[in-house]
């Protein structure tokens, strides 16, 4: 994209802007809905990772982050409490989030305690997930159909990242893709990191299948 590096310093201020108002609705003791992570990161794995099958471990490892209503830490991001406010056009939870502060400081509205949020946290996780699986299946789709249109003699540099037993998982770094195939077909000697030229046969993007 022409404006890579303006995206990432506004997503980095956004980081930063959803982990002052958690800090400060402590001090407040005001409830919201938190994004929490917590889980203890093993010191080998700090740092910063570039390798496909090295990024592919330390996500295993981080595991995903869940929806609440107790302020907890995040791993990823390395705070103590993030409380995601800084997109209320698009998702329930920050709009949830920004009402709640507005209610706070301006004395207009109701302002939710923590019980209250809990019971809210089903319904809102439920819509949240749904609308995630369309958001991760969208540039998905598009890629495989960009893929398919290139015919099937096409070559495609990968990277193994795990050897699950009888199939195997590989990144395709450039067009950021994972596939995965029987490990019949990649010879009897495999390791993480070893690279491949994918030849994809058969593909249908809605259905998000590949041969």
């Amino acid at each position: 994209p022409e404006c890579e590096d303006a995206q990432l310093v506004v997503s980095e201020f956004m980081v930063l802007a959803n982990t002052a108002v958690a800090s400060w609705a402590m001090e407040q003791g005001l409830s919201l809905l938190h994004r929490t992570q917590d889980v203890v990161v093993p010191k080998e794995y700090a740092g910063v990772w570039t390798a496909p099958e090295d990024i592919h471990s330390v996500v295993k490892v981080l595991g995903a982050s869940v929806l609440e209503a107790t302020a907890k830490p995040h791993a990823t991001l390395g705070v103590g409490a993030y409380a995601p406010l800084s997109s209320p056009l698009r998702r329930y939870s920050d709009l949830i989030n920004m009402a709640q502060v507005l209610a706070h400081l301006t004395g207009h509205g109701q302002v939710r305690s923590r019980e209250e949020l809990e019971a809210m946290l089903p319904g809102v996780v439920a819509r949240l997930e749904a609308a995630g699986r369309i958001q991760r299946f969208r540039p998905r789709f598009w890629k495989l159909l960009y893929i398919k249109q290139q015919g099937d003699e096409a070559r495609w540099p990968a990277v193994v990242v795990e050897d699950s037993g009888h199939l195997v998982n590989l990144a395709m770094p450039r067009e950021q893709l994972y596939v995965r195939g029987p490990r019949t077909l990649f010879g009897d000697k495999l390791f993480p990191g070893q690279h491949f030229s994918l030849r994809l046969g058969k593909i249908d993007p809605l259905r998000n299948e590949i041969y």
